[in-house]
């Protein structure tokens, strides 16, 4: 099984960080209660893919380790802009891409004889966008999650706050968007994880723990 630990490692390895960084997110996630626990050494929880898609949450986008709870909650409970997605929240839709669709090694390559095409865009896996400065709590927040189909192109969804504007708008919506619909902002941060990292972490965790795909969120 994996460990919290490795874990941690994982998504270190994925994002070019340190151990000791990500450690650190992990721990005040934890100790907030959002992260499988148990016990340590023999007895320390599985991983799960919530586990490693709420740990994945607060690295990409959080600066601040002390602030990476209030962070996941603030992305963690977005919701989908398409109807065909009701009640999923964010964290389980990403639960769900890196337990399945994100690890899946059938993928074609470039230059395979199935070409990905339109499924570039897909590199670009998951985006946390939120408006900075002394107002941006109070302003939306938006993730964008992009996956390659087996068949050549992309699926995506866009999950926001309940401050969106949603009738203004289509069931897309990036940086451009926001900025469009909030001139006064000022500042807007984006977080990218490319497709090659979130892969890297499920495989890691597929390999350490038998199942994984199985498990599903508490």
């Amino acid at each position: 099984m994996a460990s919290s630990i490795e874990l941690a490692s994982a998504v270190a390895t994925a994002l070019h960080l340190e151990d000791e960084t990500v450690q650190l997110y992990l721990k005040n996630i934890r100790a907030a209660g959002v992260i499988s626990f148990k016990g340590y050494g023999r007895s320390a929880a599985a991983m799960t893919p919530l586990d490693a898609a709420r740990l994945l949450t607060v690295v990409v986008g959080n600066g601040v380790a002390r602030n990476a709870a209030a962070f996941l909650e603030d992305f963690a409970h977005l919701k989908p802009l398409s109807a065909k997605l009701p009640g999923k929240k964010l964290e389980d839709f990403l639960a769900d891409r890196i337990a399945t669709e994100w690890c899946v090694d059938q993928f074609p390559a470039r230059g395979a004889q199935k070409p990905w095409g339109s499924a570039t865009a897909a590199q670009a896996a998951l985006k946390l966008i939120w408006i900075g400065g002394a107002h941006g709590a109070k302003l939306p927040r938006v993730a964008v999650v992009r996956w390659p189909r087996l068949n050549g192109g992309y699926g995506d969804a866009t999950f926001a706050s309940s401050p969106l504007p949603v009738r203004r708008i289509t069931t897309f919506v990036d940086e451009g968007r926001l900025a469009e619909l909030y001139p006064e902002a000022g500042l807007i941060q984006t977080r990218t994880v490319t497709l090659r990292a979130v892969r890297d972490i499920a495989r890691s965790l597929r390999v350490m723990t038998p199942g994984f795909d199985s498990k599903r969120s508490r």
